[in-house]
């Protein structure tokens, strides 16, 4: 899970915001627990000197594994590819990569994309959302899948050749497999809730309305 961003729009850090009771990476946190059924979970926080209050609300909690981005790159991108290359040297099949801003993750959307990387054949790198945009379609690539022995390799290389947008990273990666909208109905008809992330207090607000 990814939870090093500097949540400029949201003017504080989101991750730690109360949000119906609970911090909104708790929310999350919940969720990836119950559909992974893992052992541990992986929070990329950047830098953890940057995040005290997020790092001390967790730190004493035995599944969280802390996770500090590669230093030569920078936003998502960063964390991914130190947390794929991580997996890879641990022997992890898959690793689902979310934000800490999405506090409306569904269990039965996440739980029929494992399903479908659990069937995948060994050609494919990553599973992953595609829905229509401003510009075109576009990937969520903090709700997707990744499988670390097809993926981490080819990543680490786009990125470290100068590539920082995940949207061009996995259309350039060979084994991307893309969710359009037909599959994801089919997955879950209300899969539009699990993709939203907050980006701003304004954004949260509004899911109670």
């Amino acid at each position: 899970m990814l939870a090093g961003g500097r949540s400029k729009r949201f003017g504080t850090n989101k991750a730690m915001h109360r949000w119906r009771g609970r911090r909104l990476i708790d929310h999350v946190l919940s969720v990836v627990r119950l559909v992974c059924q893992a052992p541990e979970v992986w929070l990329s926080v950047g830098h953890m000197s940057r995040h005290p209050r997020l790092v001390g609300h967790l730190v004493h909690d035995p599944d969280v594994i802390f996770l500090e981005d590669d230093p030569g790159l920078d936003g998502p991108v960063a964390a991914l590819v130190m947390a794929l290359e991580h997996a890879e040297r641990s022997g992890v099949p898959w690793v689902l990569a979310t934000g800490c801003d999405m506090p409306m993750l569904r269990l039965q959307l996440l739980a029929a994309m494992i399903e479908a990387a659990q069937e995948a054949g060994p050609e494919t790198s990553v599973i992953v959302p595609r829905v229509p945009g401003q510009m075109g379609a576009r990937f969520e690539p903090l709700h997707a899948l990744y499988r670390p022995s097809a993926a981490a390799g080819p990543m680490a290389a786009l990125a470290r050749g100068g590539q920082a947008s995940m949207q061009r990273v996995l259309g350039q990666m060979d084994g991307v497999v893309a969710l359009d909208v037909p599959e994801l109905v089919q997955m879950d008809p209300q899969w539009q809730r699990s993709l939203v992330n907050i980006n701003t207090l304004g954004e949260l607000e509004a899911l109670d309305d």
